[in-house]
């Protein structure tokens, strides 16, 4: 399945914005149009300490005499560290909308895609799950679709689903291609995830500068690698998403979807 993608970071008063390759631009301007993913997010760098697993030497007593026994021992490597915890599973998620599934697999596959980031411990996200807010996050997805125009209700506060955030907010959106059923917002989070591996992305993998705003990060695609979408799902001062989607069931074939950070 091939899809298309936007994303946009709202920073004071200015945000970033892609549609297909995608382009960064002034809260008051909009993008539109259908494209292959793009866009990214930061992630924190403090990067685990490593260890050291290899063999030791080490001079032994002798057990005859008490003097040095100078044979040479090798110590059993430690042994591996435990697996980290699997990511907090939402568990079956209800809302009146009908698309309940659809916003577990949200949650859970941008949770699961946050606790492989190696360069970083990326807390686990809150889905905002309230009637108010899955309602107005629809609507946005809905408006959206409608226009053909990705972020148009994000950009142009149509309506305005922010809920609080000192960090500011952002939004990922999935667009034609994708649909609404759990795989399809299962893959389409996949491939926003993916862009962490683009040549001009890897800079992001690590970046805590807001915005992506670190050396070999194309967070808008000025160098034809848009990255925001990663760096909006890997970022580690956001706490909490909503999960939006257009239409009125679950469709594997058609209907918008976005993904609101805080």
């Amino acid at each position: 399945m091939v899809g298309a993608l936007s994303a946009l970071l709202v920073a004071a008063a200015a945000c970033s914005g892609a549609n297909g390759d995608g382009f960064k631009h002034d809260k008051q301007e909009d993008d539109s149009g259908n494209a292959p993913p793009h866009d990214g997010a930061f992630v924190n760098p403090d990067s685990p300490a490593s260890t050291d697993g290899g063999a030791h030497d080490g001079i032994a007593p002798s057990a005859d005499t008490g003097a040095a026994d100078t044979t040479m021992h090798d110590s059993a490597p430690p042994p591996p560290p435990p697996p980290p915890p699997p990511p907090p599973d939402a568990g079956t998620v209800t809302s009146a909308d009908g698309f309940g599934a659809s916003r577990t697999a949200c949650i859970n596959k941008i949770n699961a895609l946050r606790a492989t980031d190696t360069a970083v411990t990326l807390a686990p996200l809150t889905l905002m799950n309230t009637t108010t807010t899955n309602s107005c996050v629809d609507e946005q997805a809905n408006n959206d679709q409608a226009k053909m125009s990705a972020h148009y209700s994000f950009i142009n506060n149509d309506p305005s689903c922010t809920w609080g955030s000192p960090m500011g907010w952002a939004q990922d959106e999935c667009e034609t291609g994708y649909g609404t059923s759990p795989a399809g917002i299962e893959m389409c989070l996949q491939d926003m995830w993916d862009e962490s591996l683009k040549p001009h992305c890897l800079g992001c993998v690590g970046c805590t500068a807001f915005g992506g705003a670190c050396p070999d990060c194309d967070y808008s695609g000025s160098l034809g690698y848009e990255c925001g979408h990663y760096v909006n799902m890997s970022a580690p001062y956001f706490t909490q998403v909503a999960c939006g989607f257009a239409g009125a069931a679950p469709s594997s074939s058609s209907g918008w979807s976005v993904q609101n950070f805080e």
